[in-house]
């Protein structure tokens, strides 16, 4: 148990030492391990520098082979030796010998010509890069890898260093990416690689692609042209940007919708107030003729209806796109919300089917005093109202009018379709009626509501559930005893 202890402890130190060590056999020459900073120095993986022989990693004749290879040590000091990298090219470097552990021997070496100029300052300034971190040789061969691109990619700095780049490109465009490399060569400069913000695929070490951005700068060293390059997943901000383009989109569509609405409904006024005239007169005196056909009587006031309904439709638009041109203005005056309640109730039954049950109460104790524009108070009240009726059912209506606390508040109340709890904010949309709601105008009522009760500082709430109906809060400022209305 203590000699496993003793070996784990001794691997650990020499994969954490920063100069590059190697353990070698002493009887045969063979490297048995090599630290991370002796792999990234002869530019090669692990696999191609453990169990070969020493004289392996160094030029032609510098090492003898098999057990002579001690025959170069000499009894101290530093020995001069040719070393050659995993991409063929050789530098200067020193061999030293180090700690003997038993049947091996801990060798240092320490390159003499540079191999990167500043390499440990580079290796550590490019420790603290956010990004991924890759320096490759011109024959695309990776020579450094910070610890990001562990992060990014899936594979250890060590095992980056000494394969292709191409290897974190996807296969298809192995090819291309090489082509490309090429041509980088031949003009090196600091630039993104491709057009400004564009992106590439990526592969990482379980085979998944993710867009990167990435960044060249060329770095000339005596041994030749290293290339930096710094990599960013920017998969996030290319869903923000698609989610914000996709909104952008959408918003545009709204735009361009009410502007068609507006102009059409513009136009429309004139004509439809005319072909309403027209109707009116003709019910009107229909009512008058005994010998009217009750059928032809029945058709008029259908007629009438729908044209109601279409002006109501025009003026919903029309007070949209006045909202949204912020051009909305209040005329504001003590009203008695209760009393204005009782007579859109009024007016309401007497456009409720023969036989329906679908009648408007009011429930107020007295006069319910509220400062507000008297036309946009009546339009947030009747909305509500026709609404609830709408979709009631054929059920009844309850309105509710009470002063509290320095607000009157007005509760509309039905036993209707109701809406499901994820759609109730939508309803206050315009262009929408969620779930069930479904019924003729275009989704434009509670949205202009809404916009009247924010515009006197108020506030509106809705309360609902599928088939159990809906009830709409709203408080708006109370006109107090100094406005003489109490």
């Amino acid at each position: 148990m203590e000699a496993a202890t003793t070996i784990r402890a001794q691997n650990s130190l020499l994969e954490a030492a920063p100069d590059a060590l190697l353990v070698v056999e002493a009887a045969s020459g063979t490297v048995t391990a090599a630290n991370a900073a002796a792999r990234r120095l002869f530019a090669r993986p692990r696999e191609e520098v453990e169990q070969c022989p020493l004289a392996a990693l160094f030029a032609p004749g510098a090492v003898p082979g098999g057990a002579a290879w001690r025959s170069v040590l000499g009894p101290s000091g530093a020995l001069p030796l040719r070393v050659r990298r995993g991409d063929g090219s050789e530098f200067d470097a020193e061999l030293e010998v180090g700690p003997e552990w038993g049947p091996v021997l801990v060798l240092s070496v320490r390159s003499r010509g540079e191999p990167l100029p500043g390499e440990e300052l580079l290796r550590r300034m490019l420790e603290t890069a956010p990004d991924a971190m890759l320096v490759a040789e011109s024959t695309g061969r990776i020579v450094v890898a910070n610890g990001r691109a562990e992060t990014l990619f899936g594979w250890p700095p060590d095992e980056l260093v000494g394969q292709p780049v191409e290897m974190l490109v996807p296969a298809p465009l192995r090819e291309v990416h090489r082509e490309h490399r090429r041509a980088y060569e031949e003009t090196p400069r600091a630039r993104p690689m491709g057009a400004p913000g564009q992106s590439f695929a990526a592969v990482r070490r379980d085979g998944s692609t993710f867009p990167a951005e990435i960044s060249l700068s060329p770095l000339r060293t005596p041994q030749g042209l290293l290339v930096v390059a710094a990599v960013r997943d920017v998969t996030e901000r290319r869903r923000a940007e698609d989610e914000r383009l996709a909104l952008a989109r959408e918003h545009e569509a709204v735009r361009a919708r009410e502007e068609v609405l507006a102009v059409a409904s513009h136009d429309l006024r004139a004509p439809l107030a005319a072909l309403r005239l027209q109707v009116e007169n003709a019910l009107r005196l229909l009512r008058r003729e005994p010998a009217a056909p009750d059928a032809v009587v029945g058709l008029v006031e259908r007629m009438d209806g729908t044209s109601r309904r279409l002006a109501m439709l025009l003026d919903g638009l029309l007070e949209l796109s006045s909202l949204r041109a912020g051009k909305l203005v209040l005329r504001r005056e003590s009203v008695d919300a209760a009393a204005l309640a009782r007579e859109i109730a009024q007016e309401q039954a007497g456009r409720v089917q023969p036989g329906s049950e679908a009648r408007v109460s009011v429930h107020a104790d007295g006069p319910v005093p509220a400062f507000c524009d008297p036309v946009r108070l009546e339009q947030i009240i009747s909305n509500l109202v026709s609404n609830a009726v709408k979709y009631g059912r054929g059920n009844p209506v309850d309105v509710t009018v009470r002063s509290e606390g320095g607000w009157a508040e007005l509760v509309v109340a039905d036993r209707g379709v109701g809406v499901a709890p994820e759609h109730l904010e939508r309803i206050f949309e315009s262009f929408e009626r969620a779930g069930a709601r479904q019924a003729g105008g275009y989704g434009l009522g509670l949205w202009i509501v809404r916009q009247l009760v924010e515009a006197h500082g108020g506030t509106i709430r809705v309360r609902s559930s599928p088939d159990e109906g809906s009830v709409f809060s709203v408080r708006l400022p109370s006109a107090g005893p100094a406005d003489g209305s109490a």
